[in-house]
């Protein structure tokens, strides 16, 4: 469960797709027991981490959830909060 505390600043290395769209986002740090299949509060909205490579993480993302959250004006360098 999410406790509304963000626990880091993660920046949006990659946004690729159209009707899916694929974000890598890099964090400061290692996130702690997050692997593939983890669900990561970013920006408030529940992602699923489907890839990890040492500090970035990656996560797919459907057109609808883009369409009915903030996820919508991401871009490349856009900072993230991360809980």
């Amino acid at each position: 469960m999410f406790t509304g505390i963000v626990q880091c600043i993660g920046t949006v290395i990659s946004r690729q797709g159209t009707d899916l769209i694929h974000l890598q986002i890099q964090m400061p740090k290692i996130l702690k027991g997050v692997k593939r299949g983890s669900s990561v509060s970013v920006n408030g909205v529940c992602l699923t981490v489907t890839k990890v490579q040492k500090r970035t993480y990656f996560f797919d993302v459907m057109m609808e959830t883009l369409q009915v959250t903030n996820l919508i004006s991401l871009q490349v360098k856009s900072k993230v909060n991360i809980e």
